[in-house]
């Protein structure tokens, strides 16, 4: 838990692959300490696949906050050729 000791900008706003980092922790570790396989928190690191609402709360539950629901709402990639991108838009009249 942080104790005040470590850069309190940094362990704000950790993203999680830097919080298991930090920790030390194995991928396949901490998806049994959150109930996913390893595959599906290496899709979570890898950007491959979204969070639900409830995994990010079980994520920032797990690492008691150091990894925050805001620090999991960065958009996240889909796999190469699968973005849509919309048309620019015209001007208005």
């Amino acid at each position: 838990m942080f104790d005040g000791t470590e850069n309190c900008a940094y362990m704000v706003f950790m993203k999680l692959i830097q919080y298991l980092n930090y920790k030390s922790i194995k991928p396949a570790d901490f998806a049994a300490t959150v109930g996913v396989t390893r595959p599906t928190i290496e899709r979570y690191l890898n950007g491959s696949r979204g969070l639900s609402d409830q995994m990010k709360w079980r994520i920032a539950d797990a690492t008691e906050g150091m990894v925050t629901v805001a620090d999991l709402m960065q958009p996240w990639r889909p796999k190469a050729g699968r973005a849509k991108v919309a048309p620019p838009m015209e001007p208005r009249a």
